[in-house]
């Protein structure tokens, strides 16, 4: 049986909305950050070296639906407490649902 997993994308953007390329020490404290909040089944890594911070984590069969919003919540507290105030207010967490299934893509990529 397939386990869900959720993905969460951490970025920095500029106030454009477009995402920057992190700084060494901005990278480590969003590593830093994401590590704190996840569990030894789960991992994190780059998703755009440079760019996107990621983690997956692991979740049960009977996750909840608000679980999303929670892990986001908590994981943009613990990450604004170790940014810098600008870096603080661009800060970008989404939390995406993996369920295993496969898309299959027409030719034309639609």
């Amino acid at each position: 049986m397939r386990r869900p997993l959720l993905l969460v994308l951490v970025t920095v953007r500029q106030r454009s909305g477009l995402s920057v390329k992190l700084t060494d020490a901005t990278a480590a404290a969003l590593f830093g950050g994401l590590v704190t909040c996840v569990r030894e089944v789960d991992f994190v890594g780059w998703y755009r070296e440079g760019h996107v911070a990621a983690a997956v984590l692991a979740q049960g069969n009977k996750a909840s639906g608000d679980a999303r919003q929670l892990i986001a919540e908590r994981i943009q507290q613990a990450l604004r407490e170790r940014l810098l105030p600008d870096d603080a207010g661009n800060l970008r967490v989404r939390v995406v649902r993996l369920d295993g299934s496969v898309r299959k893509r027409s030719s034309n990529g639609v």
